[in-house]
């Protein structure tokens, strides 16, 4: 039974059996304006009508003992205004609380949504729509801070130019559902051999790039392009056919004179274009004296 239930129970017994008529019949009234705020409209009224009655039977019985006077009669009809007032009161305050909770809630779904919508368009600008890798514009913006980062710590980075070998050919064989998935393979297998803090990126088509940070060595850029090449070259189940494909891969340290992503992409590309030279499915370091 809720407290203001009970409350109004044991003031009504209190009513009846002690002298206290009238003090126990306010009290009731002071508990029927305290639960307008929390019950609803046909509950406040059904409350109202039940304890009205039996406090004017009550208080109506103390009169013909002699207990209380008949003028506290007059008091029931004003009361029962008073609760009504009361109900009104609270009624239009829960209106308005629930109007506000409305319209906080409307507002909160509309940020939510233009909070989702910001973050789609940001995604949308900012990575490769088949292969959810960084595109072109966020791999640049990560070399730049990479470069910077690198020339504060007179450390270096390392890019990776990667371009898979006769890919149109898998697309005139295969189609371009087989050669996207493909791509998306491809895009996962170099995302595996790489550290969470080096970004795969994908240029267009079937050109990727990999940026290795933190104090790199060529020697460790060969030791993951290396692998890459194995992974790559592993076979690739796409709508069940088994396609073989291998790649070609430029790499390319940074140094006094890359100072721009454009020079050290530049470098790793020209480095890529070297190994396709020399018969593909092979990788080629660039040489600081623009030999390959």
């Amino acid at each position: 039974m809720p407290l203001i239930d009970l409350a109004l129970v044991t003031t009504a017994v209190l009513m009846l059996v002690t002298e206290y008529t009238v003090l126990w019949f306010h009290i009731i009234f002071v508990w029927l304006a305290f639960g307008a705020f929390f019950w609803k409209f046909r509950g406040f009224a059904l409350r109202v009508l039940i304890w009205v009655g039996l406090t004017a039977a009550v208080v109506f019985l103390a009169v013909q003992e002699g207990q209380t006077q008949s003028e506290e009669l007059v008091e029931i009809p004003l009361l029962s205004f008073i609760l009504v007032m009361v109900f009104l009161i609270a009624s239009r305050r829960a209106q308005a609380l629930a109007e506000l909770e409305y319209q906080h809630n409307a507002l909160t779904t509309v940020l939510e949504e233009r909070n989702a919508l910001q973050e789609a368009l940001m995604h949308q600008a900012f990575y490769d729509m088949l292969t959810d890798l960084p595109n072109r514009a966020l791999f640049f913006n990560r070399l730049q801070h990479a470069l910077v980062r690198a020339a504060r710590h007179r450390e270096s980075v390392v890019v990776l130019f990667i371009d898979l070998d006769n890919f149109k050919s898998v697309n005139d064989r295969y189609g371009h559902a087989a050669g996207d998935h493909l791509l998306i393979k491809v895009a996962r297998r170099i995302l595996e051999l790489v550290r969470a803090e080096d970004t795969v990126a994908r240029l267009g088509g079937d050109e990727f790039t990999v940026l290795l940070v933190d104090q790199t060595s060529i020697a460790y850029a060969t030791n993951i392009t290396e692998r890459i090449m194995h992974q790559l070259f592993l076979p690739y189940s796409i709508h069940e056919q088994e396609i073989v494909i291998t790649a070609s891969i430029g790499i390319a340290q940074s140094g006094p004179g890359h100072d721009q992503p454009d020079d050290l992409l530049r470098d790793a590309d020209d480095a890529m274009y070297k190994a396709k030279e020399k018969g593909k499915a092979r990788f080629e370091v660039f040489k600081s004296n623009n030999t390959v």
